[in-house]
């Protein structure tokens, strides 16, 4: 092991202090979109969170089922996004064991859990 003075250390915090200054508000800052083939765009930030939804006109022929299935698929696909550019922030700061964790999280498909439809738009 090597041996680091406490200057060392100081030294080495000072710069990851330089290195990593504004990166919440950079991770705050994160939001990904994604468009579908009827014309349906969302938007989600870091955490997933829909902040934004333009149905287009072709949800307005769309089945609540299948307005539903395709609005769950895009915040899906945006959630990714948006996670992948929190990683791609975090990577030079996050040890590489959290690194491995967050990309394999990403690669999981959404639940389908329509089968159900307990709700239904208003003509």
């Amino acid at each position: 092991m090597t041996e680091l003075s406490m200057a060392d250390l100081l030294a080495a915090a000072d710069d990851l202090d330089a290195r990593s200054r504004g990166i919440v508000d950079r991770l705050g800052a994160v939001t990904a979109s994604a468009r579908g083939r009827h014309g349906i765009t969302v938007t989600v930030n870091l955490e997933g969170m829909l902040t934004g939804l333009d149905l287009g006109r072709a949800a307005r022929s769309m089945s609540g089922h299948a307005l539903a299935a395709e609005i769950q698929a895009l915040v899906h696909r945006a959630s990714v996004a948006a996670l992948s550019d929190g990683v791609d922030i975090l990577a030079p700061f996050a040890a590489a064991e959290l690194l491995a964790e967050t990309q394999d999280s990403t690669a999981e498909d959404p639940e389908d859990d329509f089968a159900t439809q307990t709700w239904r738009l208003a003509d």
